[in-house]
């Protein structure tokens, strides 16, 4: 599916929507999972078995993307059939680094990075509990997985898309990506790219956050809408506070009895 041209002129607009918001669901899984857990043998085979990231429904066609794409297809076809215990450690090690220990500064989760001290557990966390409830949905390990972790983020989208949704459906699912996904996604992933130790974690990094870029993108064209611009999601999500202060009386500027 490209990113410049959906569909012919004639296609019913309600069907392709559905296989494009199917389309991307699917991927977005994909990728939820990738950051879940660390790599095993299985998931290996069946990187390479898919072609990823070459393999993924929505192809990205933007020149900041195509380097990643193929340094990272390149290094999924290149792992051997059989990976030995020690390059599956040092895999392990490195996924320990990014997501559990946030050894390189590289918290996946919303908090963090919106944090002016990088706490987390802050704002956003609550903010994406609130939206996972209105659906219906809880977080099952909020341990591991914080509400506002990359994780959750991901599939929470990923549901969206599910969904079926409508142009409207559409608009939504832009504000959500603009009020949280996209806010520090970039910033995660190229933390992650110039910190951490294997080529394929950084690749999936980078893929990650240029993905959901493309298809913010993507979005601003079927709505016919423009992006906002940072400032205004800034505003949106923090609205000033205006405070009425009452007249005090002023001997000699109002009337008095």
């Amino acid at each position: 599916m490209s990113a410049v041209a959906l569909a012919p002129e004639d296609m019913d607009i309600s069907l392709l929507l559905s296989e494009f918001c199917s389309v991307v669901a699917t991927d977005l899984r994909q990728f939820a999972r990738l950051h879940a857990k660390e790599l095993d043998q299985q998931q290996i085979h069946q990187l390479q078995v898919a072609g990823f990231p070459r393999g993924l429904g929505f192809k990205l066609e933007s020149e900041e993307a195509a380097p990643v794409i193929a340094h990272l297809a390149e290094q999924v076809s290149n792992w051997p059939e059989v990976l030995s215990q020690s390059e599956l450690d040092e895999l392990a090690a490195d996924f320990a680094a990014i997501y559990l220990t946030c050894h390189y500064g590289s918290c996946p989760q919303e908090s963090y990075w919106m944090d002016e001290d990088h706490l987390t557990m802050q704002k956003p966390m609550f903010q994406l509990r609130e939206i996972l409830e209105q659906q219906g949905l809880e977080v099952s390990d909020v341990h591991q997985f914080a509400d506002d972790h990359l994780v959750n983020e991901l599939e929470l989208l990923a549901y969206f898309l599910e969904q079926k949704p409508d142009l409207a459906g559409l608009g939504k699912i832009a504000d959500f990506m603009d009020e949280h996904l996209l806010r520090w996604v970039m910033s995660f992933s190229e933390r992650v790219a110039l910190m951490c130790e294997s080529e394929f974690y950084a690749g999936l990094a980078l893929i990650t956050g240029l993905y959901c870029e493309a298809f913010r993108d993507l979005l601003a064209q079927v709505l016919d809408q423009k992006r906002p611009t940072k400032r205004e999601i800034d505003a949106r999500m923090n609205p000033k506070k205006v405070v009425t202060v009452p007249l005090q009386f002023i001997p000699g500027i109002q009337k008095s009895w």
